[in-house]
């Protein structure tokens, strides 16, 4: 075996180890100072770093808690500062600015600022570095709840002649012991059964609710008005005066014998008399006795000599104005012989539109003219009759049909209650907003109706705003009486209308192309009955803004659809035109439910009767023209034994997300 040899290390090695070691210290103390510089900076980095997040955790802080204050921009802006101060950037303090404004890009959008102008350091400014500025920026917004069933100042007005036509829509709210599965989601108080001990458990006791825009700046005051508010079913007759009718005789004449006489002639000549009139003749020329009073009807001649002959006409007038009632001018120049009383004008040729004198010339009683037929126009007297009979007749305005189902007396004695709150700066709690004073009417059986508008006699008014109310989104709660329970089905239908009082004609107006329209809509969820005797219709469903786009839309139909054959979601694409949208929906016991990428919705066979249908649409490619941002929901009745759309259900709309969030603003 061989063994290997140990050798030492030679003296040349040991030396040059030595010296390596001497270099290894030489470089650490000239590198040590630059590390230490590194370090310290990025400490010093770390902590700016640290210090732009707290100030960017105060701006969401702040402009989360302020935004909700918003339109009242000064008590936006204090909470913002004060919750900025709570998360310790003091707008008192010297280095601290925090700025609050109401974003220039949207109403309901607030920005906050905070910049902190002494940021200091641990290490950079023992190197003689200067305190730096770090600042950051939020914008947070709400979001309202999404208007429903109207871009206009009206709401619920059925088969009334509004703009575009009728609505074929009615707000309608069920009585208090109702079955729910008769259409009304929210204030039927019983599921299964009228009156029976299972409780519907979404029965709202605030009852419905709608929004009604009192805009700033508006040109007069508002006033409220109800169509049809309380349950009448029952036809409306009311007697209208039309004008008497008057005999053609007799007519009123001088009460005296001796007044009123056209004196006879002197000669013999023969005169002809026409009626109305009365005369009387003589035997002789020389005699003031006078045989009996003859009365003339109207259009009967009489021929007697003139100077055996007086008489009279009745009381008559002429027309005020110089325009109306002319005979004439005739077509040639045939001379046209009158006899009085009339009234007459001339022109000076055939071709004249100039008429002399004015007033025109009265020519008496038995008075007679010539002119030629073509120079002359006349008119006769509307003659007063003595006896005239006072005629009338019975209009009828047909009761709506508003009994669904069996109804009786009882259903018919429930009261419907309608309540008026006040805008407040709180927009996102409507359960502080107060009550309206002189702004809550109470609609029994026998409240009578008060006015004809829209040609019909069942309005009410609730209340007037006046120009000096404070503006913003005033609340109307609707309810029924859950002090008079009854035991019968059915609906009242109401509409709403919002109208200045100094508004020419109807004074109906779109939202959406008229920026002081006093909007009417529904707020979380209406009520409706639809009604059409057509076999298809569309009725406005919500109003989804561009602030939407990304996000997703979730619509709730309870009890959709009954007889009908199916169901569209129709999405704006211009001024006036909508196409169907794609979406996915889903009903607990339904058949075929969940379903993704539908376009339609059959609901033939009474399939959602008492069920809720959830529809949830995508609206990332979503793109809603500038001019209409209002969704609609189809309807088709292609049941020969139920050709017409009768529909009576609860529609919900609403964004999925939280409402009040932050967001990005360039």
């Amino acid at each position: 075996m061989t063994l290997a040899h140990h050798h030492a290390p030679s003296l040349r090695t040991t030396a040059r180890s030595r010296g390596e070691r001497g270099y290894v210290l030489a470089m650490f103390g000239l590198l040590l100072v630059p590390l230490l510089l590194m370090a310290g900076l990025a400490v010093d980095v770390g902590s700016w770093y640290n210090r732009a997040s707290d100030i960017q955790k105060a701006a969401d802080a702040a402009s989360l808690a302020g935004v909700v204050w918003l339109p009242d921009e000064a008590k936006a802006r204090e909470v913002a500062t004060a919750v900025a101060a709570l998360n310790g950037f003091d707008d008192a303090d010297p280095n601290i600015t925090v700025t609050v404004a109401q974003s220039t890009k949207a109403p309901r959008r607030l920005g906050v600022t905070i910049r902190d102008d002494r940021v200091g350091s641990f290490f950079y400014s023992e190197l003689g570095g200067r305190d730096i500025e770090l600042s950051r920026k939020s914008f947070a917004e709400y979001v309202t709840p999404v208007p429903m069933g109207s871009p206009r100042n009206y709401f619920g007005l059925g088969s009334l002649p509004t703009l575009g036509g009728p609505e074929y829509l009615y707000q309608s709210v069920n009585p208090y012991c109702t079955d729910k599965v008769n259409g009304d989601r929210h204030q039927s108080r019983h599921f299964g059964g009228v009156c029976s001990s299972a409780l519907n458990t979404e029965y709202k006791p605030s009852g419905y609710e709608m929004y009604i825009d009192v805009l700033e700046g508006r040109p007069a005051s508002m006033e409220i008005r109800l169509f049809d508010p309380r349950y009448n079913e029952t036809d409306l007759n009311t007697v209208i005066s039309l004008p008497p009718v008057c005999p053609s005789s007799p007519y009123v004449y001088p009460t005296s014998t001796t007044s009123g006489w056209t004196t006879p002639g002197t000669n013999s000549t023969l005169r002809t008399i026409r009626g109305p009139l009365q005369y009387q003749t003589r035997n002789n020329s020389t005699t003031n006795t006078w045989n009996t009073l003859v009365e003339l009807p109207d259009g009967v001649t009489f021929q007697h000599r003139t100077d055996r002959l007086r008489f009279r006409s009745p009381a008559y007038t002429y027309p005020a104005d110089n325009t109306t009632g002319w005979s004439g001018p005739a077509s040639n120049s045939t001379v046209l012989n009158l006899t009085g009383p009339l009234q007459y004008q001339i022109r000076p040729s055939s071709t004249s539109t100039s008429w002399t004198p004015s007033p025109p010339t009265s020519l008496l009683t038995g008075n007679t003219y010539s002119r030629r037929g073509d120079w002359l126009r006349y008119r006769y007297p509307t003659y007063t009759p003595s006896v005239c009979v006072p005629q009338s007749t019975t209009e009828v305005e047909d009761g709506p049909d508003q009994r669904l189902h069996s109804g009786s007396e009882a259903f018919r004695a429930e009261d419907i209650t309608y309540r008026l709150y006040a805008a407040d700066d709180t927009p996102l709690d409507d359960t502080d907003n107060l009550p309206v004073t002189g702004c809550t009417r109470t609609f029994s059986l026998n409240t009578g109706f008060e006015y004809q508008y829209l040609g019909s006699r069942r309005w009410n008014t609730l209340c007037t705003i006046p120009t000096t109310a404070v503006s913003g989104k005033y609340i109307l709660r609707v309810t029924n009486d859950t002090n008079h329970p009854n035991n019968a089905n059915g609906s009242n239908q109401y509409g709403v209308v919002a109208r200045y009082t100094n508004a020419s004609g109807d004074g109906l107006c779109d939202g959406r192309t008229d920026d002081v329209c006093p909007r009417v809509y529904g707020k979380d969820a209406i009520s409706v009955y639809a009604n059409t005797s057509e076999g298809e219709a569309s009725f406005f469903l919500a109003e989804i803004g561009p602030e939407h786009v990304g996000k997703k839309l979730k619509l709730e139909l309870w009890d959709p659809g009954e007889g009908g054959s199916q169901i569209q979601i129709l999405r704006p694409t211009a001024t006036d035109g909508w196409t169907p949208a794609t979406f996915d929906w889903e009903s607990t016991g339904v058949s075929g439910s969940p379903a993704t990428d539908q376009t339609s919705i059959s609901v033939t066979g009474n399939r959602f009767n008492g069920r809720l249908l959830d529809i949830t649409v995508d609206l990332t490619d979503y793109a809603p023209p500038t001019d209409n941002r209002w969704w609609k929901i189809y309807y088709e009745f292609n049941d020969p034994s139920r050709p017409n759309v009768t529909d009576r259900t609860t529609w919900s709309a609403r964004i999925i997300g939280d409402p009040v969030h932050l967001i990005e603003e360039n």
